[in-house]
């Protein structure tokens, strides 16, 4: 029987340490073929749209999607993860603070291979929602643990007060 997980069980169970260490772990494997990523489908009506990605990673014998729904009310995002051998689903996750932490996660692998071993602070362009900017910052102070700081780049006032408010370590300005 699958289990359904709430954004408050993501949020207790899901470190950046440990997000890194899957991104890191699934992206190396898609590099060589042994990891599937499919494009992202849509299907657009006049008031809401449905978006899907999927995927899958057979050394963790595990395939799934991620769906989630757009509109004027906001957006909601869910995940479903089926066992690869038997094709049960083992879970529907809700996935808004899965999304937040694993784009912040790949930040943070990117900046464990690409920055300068000396960087000691870290940049952030376009924030996105204050969740993205403070999952990215998260993502990347965990990686490169000698960065003292870090920058984010708005481009409104309005994102600067919300990344501001949202992320009180960093130094955030609009551009």
């Amino acid at each position: 029987m699958a289990i359904f997980l709430r954004e408050s069980d993501v949020e207790k169970l899901l470190t950046m340490p440990r997000t890194i260490e899957l991104v890191e772990r699934v992206h190396r494997e898609y590099s060589t073929g042994q990891a599937i990523d499919v494009p992202r489908e849509r299907s657009r009506l006049p008031k809401a749209a449905l978006h899907i990605l999927q995927g899958a990673v057979p050394s963790a014998n595990v395939l799934g999607y991620k769906a989630y729904t757009s509109s004027r009310e906001g957006v909601r995002f869910l995940v479903y993860a089926f066992n690869a051998e038997r094709g049960n689903l083992d879970a529907v996750v809700e996935a808004n603070y899965l999304g937040m932490t694993r784009t912040g996660a790949a930040g943070g692998v990117a900046a464990k291979w690409l920055a300068r071993p000396e960087a000691k602070v870290v940049g952030v362009f376009g924030s996105g929602c204050a969740g993205f900017a403070s999952s990215s910052d998260r993502g990347s102070l965990t990686s490169r643990p000698m960065a003292s700081s870090s920058r984010v780049s708005c481009s409104t006032s309005a994102s600067s007060r919300s990344c501001s408010s949202a992320n009180a370590s960093s130094s955030v300005g609009s551009t």
